[in-house]
């Protein structure tokens, strides 16, 4: 099970949220698939990380390309 305590996982959501952010930006990469195939590993960290702290849009640019 992916952890964000995991350097790795960490690194890959950081990667994650900052194409997301560029794509959601700049309207580019509507076909990228590669982040969805990031998400189905480190997604359920992300999500976990979100409740335990209590910030719900944590990773929303990354979550945002992943739902295109």
């Amino acid at each position: 099970m992916a952890s964000v305590d995991d350097h790795h996982v960490a690194v890959l959501l950081m990667m994650g949220e900052a194409i997301g952010t560029f794509v959601c930006m700049s309207g580019w990469g509507s076909d990228l698939g590669a982040p969805a195939l990031l998400w189905a590993r480190v997604g359920s960290a992300a999500l976990r990380q979100c409740e335990e702290c209590a910030v719900p849009g944590l990773w929303e640019a990354f979550d945002a390309i992943v739902a295109r």
